[in-house]
């Protein structure tokens, strides 16, 4: 999810920083990011709750792109 690197990447945290932000695993987050696993309900609601500034949409958008594509 290129989305959520650039979030990371903005907030200037490494993946093991996000992921216990996030109270996930940090292999769980890696592939989260890496489009490998897809975000649960639980993970987005955890993504807006530490990032309220965070525009929801665009992680949607990309989910629905991914899977138009396929």
């Amino acid at each position: 999810m290129n989305c959520l690197e650039k979030l990371r990447k903005s907030e200037k945290l490494t993946q093991a920083e996000m992921a216990q932000m996030l109270g996930v695993s940090a292999s769980f987050y890696s592939k989260i990011e890496l489009g490998i696993r897809k975000p649960s309900r639980d993970f987005l609601i955890r993504i807006k709750e530490n990032f309220p500034m965070c525009d929801m949409n665009i992680f949607f958008a990309e989910l629905l792109h991914v899977t138009c594509n396929n």
